[in-house]
């Protein structure tokens, strides 16, 4: 019987890291540096023709594209090809047609009551008994402008009685 005789791991002293690495469910590990939004990540592992990603799972928790990475993760795209993926660009539209009405006209409230069959949302409008195609269709522009300036969905976590008195 023999002995074998294993080597002590070489351990040194180093200086901290200043990127994360991204490691995504097919293997590729994707460095950035610390404090990188998953949208950067995300970028880099899109591959043309994919659905375009719309969250991700950051080690398993659902995780809105604007987070920064602090430390190295797992990450797995939330694309418009999922059911969650379609969930949370719905939600986005409902909240991207409640801004624009709020803007255009600040006494109407929109109310998205639920989903029909064909994928649409029944809503309704209160304070506004002219809404009529009219309005719909600054509603349809004032949409497609806030898209095309890219501005944020923005997630800002408030006390629950501030959230209740708003």
């Amino acid at each position: 019987m023999g002995f074998v005789m294993h080597s002590e791991p070489e351990i040194r002293q180093t200086k901290e890291r200043t990127d994360v690495q991204v490691r995504l469910p097919n293997g590729r590990i994707l460095t950035g540096p610390r404090g990188t939004t998953i949208e950067n990540f995300v970028r880099q592992a899109s591959v043309d023709g994919d659905p375009p990603a719309v969250a991700a799972l950051l080690d398993g928790e659902l995780s809105e594209l604007s987070v920064t990475l602090l430390k190295d993760a797992d990450l797995q795209l939330v694309t418009m090809g999922t059911a969650d993926g379609m969930r949370i660009y719905r939600r986005s539209l409902s909240l991207l047609l409640i801004t624009a009405a709020r803007e255009l006209y600040p006494d109407t409230q929109v109310f998205i009551d639920h989903s029909v069959s064909n994928g649409g949302y029944f809503c309704h409008v209160e304070n506004n008994s002219q809404f009529g195609d009219k309005e719909l269709k600054a509603l349809k522009a004032r949409m497609e402008e806030i898209v095309a300036a890219n501005d944020r969905i923005v997630r800002d976590e408030i006390p629950i009685q501030d959230a209740i008195r708003l």
